[in-house]
């Protein structure tokens, strides 16, 4: 029998700070839970995540789950709010990197988050992509990808993690937002950077041939 062409297919992975190539491949795996550059204890905790819509009014979830979880269980986000919370914080990442002043960031957790990381500690976290130098505002012109619908925690937070396809390196995130008095606040934050896999080529040359033979 005449040979089959192979043809290769590019599988994405997404974890944080081991990342694939984009969501345009429509395939992603969620990163492991903790494994945060920064984050308050309670998104440190591996967190199972609870099925939540944009529906959802004031928290209501299924009565077995109580009122107490239902309380801390606030609807979702609509998309420019998400869009506006991963940018907002990729660009004070941007500015602490920038000046070397870790306060603004710190300042936009939770209170949990601040306990956790003061400003030392986040400019060790972001040692490394501060010393690139890389300046990250024109993402503000770039719509995020996200890997994934939101995902809401048990204890409270969403989960957004995906990417921004810039060039000539992506932006990858894993963010966590809990919401305090009202407001969105970052309670888990992951970045890298990362080169785009380039698309696998393959040549028609061995199909044609097959063809033929037949």
């Amino acid at each position: 029998m005449a040979g089959h062409a192979r043809v290769g297919f590019g599988v994405l992975v997404l974890a944080v700070l081991l990342v694939g190539e984009a969501r345009a491949q429509r395939s992603a795996q969620q990163p492991q839970p903790g494994n945060w550059s920064a984050s308050s204890k309670s998104s440190a905790q591996p967190n199972k995540p609870v099925p939540a819509t944009k529906e959802q009014k004031g928290g209501t979830t299924a009565a077995t789950q109580g009122d107490a979880l239902a309380a801390r269980n606030p609807a979702i986000p609509n998309d420019y709010k998400l869009v506006m919370l991963i940018k907002t914080t990729i660009i004070a990442v941007n500015q602490a990197n920038m000046t070397g002043n870790y306060t603004l960031l710190r300042d936009l957790g939770t209170p949990d988050f601040q306990r956790s990381n003061n400003p030392t500690r986040l400019a060790e976290a972001f040692a490394s992509l501060r010393q690139r130098n890389l300046d990250l505002a024109p993402i503000l012109f770039i719509t995020p990808k996200l890997a994934g619908p939101p995902s809401l925690q048990q204890n409270g937070s969403i989960r957004l993690t995906g990417l921004i396809p810039s060039s000539p390196e992506q932006v990858h995130f894993d963010f966590a937002f809990l919401q305090v008095d009202g407001q969105w606040m970052l309670d888990g934050i992951s970045l890298a950077m990362v080169q785009p896999k380039a698309p696998i080529e393959t040549s028609a040359a061995p199909a044609a041939q097959a063809a033929k033979k037949r």
